[in-house]
This record gives structure tokens, C-alpha cells and sequence, in this order.
């Protein structure tokens, strides 16, 4: 016998019977004698009923996700971390109510093909975005970063370095900046490492003077700042030949065979001493010309590191000093550069100029410096130079 729908239930024949089906009010003829058939229907109709409702009410939650909430919202900044993941990223956004479930968003990402997310600062999010505007945001990606500069200029030590370093960012406080190795990321390919002396870790010289960008997040990591420089360092070395220093160099202080990093030190003798760029390359020439005579080298301006901080002239005292670095004292190249040379000084250290000099003294007010071989021709002109207030 086949069942037969009705919209009003009839009056039961017999042994059988109409059964509401739960849905609309219909009902559904079966056999009594059917008794198992009628069960079975009975539990299949509530279990259709339940799996309807039950997906209605997912179908609306998922809608809702998805629609996010009506009108304009809240403006909220979010910041993403460093090395945040999507799962991570879907988190925050939940938190600060830009979407009601980081879960749901997650994978309503990777369905709309984004698997990770750029670490920054974002605008335009707001309170209760819709999923899909959330996702556009995401991919549009951070605002530029943003930075602090910082301008080293040519001639600095180490000290004078860390002292505007941490005037700049005080949140980079781990310690002496010359007195501590530290992480380079270019690795042991670095200069610093190829070029400084066994058991040397001072990084003077090494700091090249340039203007650096550190970014909002990195501003307590001095390493970061620190390498930023340092690989500068080694691209300017590259650019001026300064590993070839030796052949270019060859004789140049008798038999003494200078290395990269004697030419650095003559680098930073140079770029405390002159004052006007033609001067460079002579003031070079003088340095090497004395140090194959078997010269001291004179040169106030390492009398100076002895003495940090120093500004009120040298002592007789300063200059009988057994400091390493007192030139008036010790023959020889000082034991590490006096500062960090610039790209013009490490060129002029590398490419001296010809000539006989042995002696220079400050002569105008504009800088320039006069050279001689002569020594009375020289104390002649320090007088002068002396009655013009120049020194």
C-alpha cells in the first residue's frame, strides 16, 4: 500500500493510521501493522527536522561572520608583530573587535588565498568589519615603517658615536660600544672581521660615518644599528680597493709592508687633520714619507684620544704622556684607527699624493694647510700661522 499525504489528518481505517510528519502540518498514511516501518519513518522526519534547523542556524552565524556588523564602526590602529603568524594576526584582529572570531576569519583568509601577513602598522581597520573588507586591508598591507634617522658624521670616535646613539634611542643601553664584540649579520665575510688584528674587538673605524634609518620596532637593538654600519663599512671598502691595500701601498712607508688596516688608521689621522678635501691626499704622503724616515708622526690629534673629552688644548704633561696613541711619544702608526674615516680620507689613505713633505701647519682661515720638507721653513710659517690666531 502506498502512503498518502493529506493536509487535514482523516479519520484511521482498520489497522492504520495518519501520522503528523512534523514539518508543515501534513500528515503521512502508514500501516499499523507496519509497526517497525512506522518507527523508522517517525526518527527519520525529527532527525530531518533537527539537521534543517541546525544548518539554519549555522548557515545564519556563518552569514553574520561574514556581513560583520551594520554601519561606519570604530577607527582602530592594529599593529602586527615581527614574525606573526596568520592564525596570530587573526587573533589581534579579534581582539580589538575588528571581527568576531579569529577562527572563523582564519580560514575564511586562507580561503580567499592569504596564508601569511606582513608584521606593521595598519589603518583603516574599524569595529565590526565585514570579513571581506577585513581580508582587503590585510592585503593591501602596513603603512611604510616608521624610523628615526641618524646622521654619523665623518671624523667620529666610537664614543662619539655611542654617546648620540643613545642620546637618540636611549632604549639601546647594552654597554660600551668599543669594548664589546658583537653580532654582525654579514658574518665572518665582514671587513671588521677580515681586516682588524688577531685579538683586536674595538670597532673604531669600522662605524662609517653616514646617515642611518632605524625603524620603530628595532629601537633598542643596537646590534641591528651597530650592522647597519658595519656593512656599510664593507661596501665602501669594496668601492676604494681598501683589501688591495697593500699593493697599492708597496713602499710607500720603506720596508714596513702596510695593511688594510694601517690604511684605515692612516684614514683616520687624515680625516681628524685636514680640513679642506685637496689637503687629503698630501697630508696622506707626509704620514708615509715620515714613517719611512723612521719619523714620529706628531699628530696632535692622537695626542687627543688619549684624552676623551678633551677640549681646552694639550698639557705638556698630556703630551709626555705614555699613551699608546701619543704620536709625540711612540713612533709608529697609533695601535687602532682615532676615529671613523669617511669615503675621501680612506681614498686619499689608499692613493697618496706625490711629494717630499714631511711637515704641514694650519695657514688660512678657510682650512688649508702649508706643506714643506723644510723644518725652519716650517717653524717660519707655525709663527705666522700663530700671529694670524690660526693655531
Amino acid at each position: 500500500m502506498s502512503d498518502t499525504i493529506h493536509d487535514e489528518r482523516p479519520a484511521a481505517t482498520g489497522d492504520d493510521d495518519w501520522v503528523d510528519d512534523g514539518l508543515d502540518g501534513d500528515y503521512v498514511y502508514v500501516p499499523k501493522e507496519s509497526g517497525f516501518l512506522r518507527k523508522t519513518l517517525v526518527a527519520l522526519v525529527a532527525m530531518a527536522v533537527f539537521v534543517v534547523a541546525l544548518l539554519g542556524a549555522g548557515g545564519w552565524w556563518a552569514i553574520n561572520q561574514v556581513r560583520g556588523d551594520e554601519g561606519e564602526g570604530t577607527p582602530i590602529e592594529v599593529s602586527i608583530p615581527q614574525g606573526a603568524t596568520l592564525a596570530q594576526a587573526s587573533r589581534i584582529l579579534e581582539e580589538k573587535d575588528v571581527i568576531k572570531n579569529a577562527t572563523f576569519f582564519r580560514y575564511y583568509a586562507k580561503w580567499k588565498n592569504i596564508n601569511s601577513v606582513k608584521a606593521g602598522d595598519y589603518q583603516g581597520f574599524r569595529t565590526g568589519m565585514s570579513l571581506d573588507e577585513a581580508v582587503t586591508r590585510l592585503e593591501a598591507g602596513p603603512l611604510p615603517a616608521k624610523f628615526t634617522e641618524l646622521a654619523v658624521p665623518e671624523g667620529y670616535a666610537v664614543r662619539d658615536v655611542e654617546k648620540k646613539v643613545l642620546a637618540t634611542f636611549p632604549e639601546m643601553t647594552n654597554g660600551d660600544l668599543g669594548a664589546a664584540e658583537f653580532a654582525v649579520g654579514a658574518g665572518p665575510s665582514s671587513k671588521y672581521y677580515a681586516f682588524r688584528p688577531p685579538g683586536e674587538i674595538s670597532l673604531e673605524g669600522f662605524l662609517f660615518p653616514a646617515t642611518y634609518r632605524v625603524e620603530k620596532p628595532d629601537v633598542a637593538d643596537e646590534n641591528k644599528l651597530l650592522d647597519q654600519m658595519v656593512k656599510k663599512f664593507d661596501s665602501v671598502a669594496d668601492e676604494v680597493g681598501l683589501a688591495q691595500a697593500g699593493d697599492k701601498l708597496n713602499g710607500v712607508a720603506g720596508k714596513r709592508q702596510l695593511s688594510p688596516y694601517d690604511a684605515m688608521i692612516v684614514a683616520s689621522l687624515i680625516e681628524k687633520e685636514a680640513k679642506v678635501p685637496e689637503d687629503r691626499a698630501k697630508i696622506a704622503r707626509v704620514i708615509y714619507n715620515r714613517l719611512e724616515r723612521g719619523m714620529r708622526l706628531d699628530i696632535d690629534a692622537a695626542v687627543y684620544y688619549c684624552f676623551p673629552g678633551k677640549t681646552d688644548g694639550l698639557t705638556q704633561s698630556d703630551l709626555r704622556s705614555d699613551c699608546p696613541y701619543n704620536t709625540r711619544q711612540k713612533y709608529g702608526l697609533p695601535p687602532t684607527p682615532i676615529a671613523n674615516p669617511g669615503k675621501a680620507s680612506l681614498q686619499a689613505a689608499l692613493n697618496p699624493e706625490p711629494g717630499d713633505w714631511l711637515y704641514y701647519v694650519l695657514a688660512d682661515k678657510d682650512g688649508r694647510h702649508f706643506f714643506t720638507n723644510n723644518y725652519n721653513e716650517f717653524l717660519k710659517q707655525k709663527q705666522e700661522s700663530e700671529k694670524q690666531g690660526l693655531l
